[in-house]
């Protein structure tokens, strides 16, 4: 994308150009909000809350990139309100997905090293298929911050800004997330012995 200063596609409210922008911006957007929230009606329907509100409170201009980048935040903050808001249903305990240890430092599980990457499409897809699917089975907590960083590409920063936390508990989370994906992927990728 540009990043020369232009207006941004919803100041002043011009149908035309928020429609432009919500039809290049929507799947992208879609795809953020299901990653948080797994259910693709809750993820449409918070990009329909984050386009219509973007419409109603243009930003002041900038850089295309910046409006954007402002749009994927709102998107990840009202997902992760909606989340939050949904009722409370005790999440599982990361613990049995970290790594254990010996008394004497060492792994309990002794693992072989996993494929090296081959260049076979149907490989790369069914691993990324196999990385899917274990991703869901990390708890919500530390599942939210892997896919936001690690995924999305946000920076701890932002995420703790999301979250309303301090940068301490993200890294946290992130380091056990993928610890716990490790071990959910360790079985199919590469046998524990």
């Amino acid at each position: 994308m540009d990043d020369a200063p232009v207006a941004s596609p919803l100041e002043g409210g011009d149908a035309r150009a928020i429609e432009t922008l919500a039809r290049r911006e929507a799947s992208r957007l879609i795809a953020v909000a299901r990653h948080i929230l797994v259910n693709d009606e809750d993820a449409v329907q918070v990009v329909r809350d984050v386009l219509v509100s973007a419409t109603q409170h243009a930003p002041e201009g900038g850089t295309a990139s910046r409006a954007s980048n402002e749009l994927r935040r709102e998107t990840v903050s009202a997902a992760v309100a909606r989340l939050h808001a949904r009722p409370h249903v005790p999440e599982e305990a990361i613990g049995d997905l970290l790594p254990r240890f010996l008394p004497s430092g060492n792994h309990v599980e002794q693992f072989r090293a996993w494929p090296a990457a081959s260049d076979d499409a149907g490989s790369g897809d069914q691993t990324a298929a196999l990385v899917r699917d274990a991703i869901q089975h990390v708890p919500e907590s530390f599942r939210i911050v892997l896919l936001l960083h690690d995924v999305e590409g946000m920076s701890i920063d932002e995420i703790a800004a999301v979250l309303a936390t301090t940068p301490n508990p993200v890294r946290i989370r992130l380091h056990r997330a993928r610890l716990g994906l490790r071990t959910l992927l360790a079985p199919q990728l590469q046998g524990v012995a």
